[in-house]
């Protein structure tokens, strides 16, 4: 009976954990990457033991390959996304952010590549190496291929909904969505 009260005890306290509560006391958001980077929004996934929080640069931009290097010099990595839920999540914090992280036209580097430009399918996550498990919400006219290897997300133009493109490694700079991951009972 005793381990009985316990386990329930133990379960009811861990399930009603909630984003900021695993988050208490900003054990990530040190000084620094509070100055560097804003957040976005904290997704929980629906077996809810992983929580994530994403966060973009505040003041500048880099190219793909920069991006990568800065959130892993912040102990984070460039965004992956586990399921289309999660990404509607990201899609509805874009939306909702007060400080409109991008105008439209825009785009935010995440963490996706190919070794077959123009593929529609055969896109992985460079942190896992795992293949993207969800139908990817391409734009219009996207993938287009040639040297455009890498993901981001975000808009062509006003009136155009939040998708998915795909860009080259370098070339041009832009925002990019860093995410730190913690898995709930550790």
């Amino acid at each position: 009976m005793k381990y009985f009260i316990i386990l329930i005890l133990s379960f009811s306290i861990l399930n009603f954990v909630h984003c900021d509560d695993i988050w208490q006391c900003s054990d990530i958001e040190s000084p620094d990457t509070q100055a560097t980077f804003k957040e976005l929004g904290c997704y929980t996934d629906n077996t809810n033991l992983i929580v994530k929080k994403f966060y973009y640069p505040r003041y500048f931009r880099s190219n793909w390959i920069e991006a990568q290097m800065i959130c892993k010099s912040y102990d984070m990595e460039l965004a992956r996304f586990e399921s289309i839920d999660e990404v509607n999540d990201v899609f509805a914090f874009l939306k909702n952010s007060s400080d409109n992280v991008f105008r439209d036209g825009y785009w935010m580097f995440v963490g996706g590549i190919t070794s077959t430009p123009g593929s529609v399918t055969s896109w992985y996550w460079t942190q896992t190496g795992v293949k993207v498990s969800f139908d990817i919400p391409w734009a219009t006219s996207n993938p287009s291929g040639g040297h455009e290897q890498c993901l981001s997300i975000g808009k062509h133009g006003f009136g155009y909904p939040l998708s998915f493109n795909d860009v080259p490694y370098e070339g041009y700079k832009n925002i990019f969505l860093c995410q730190k991951t913690k898995i709930k009972y550790q």
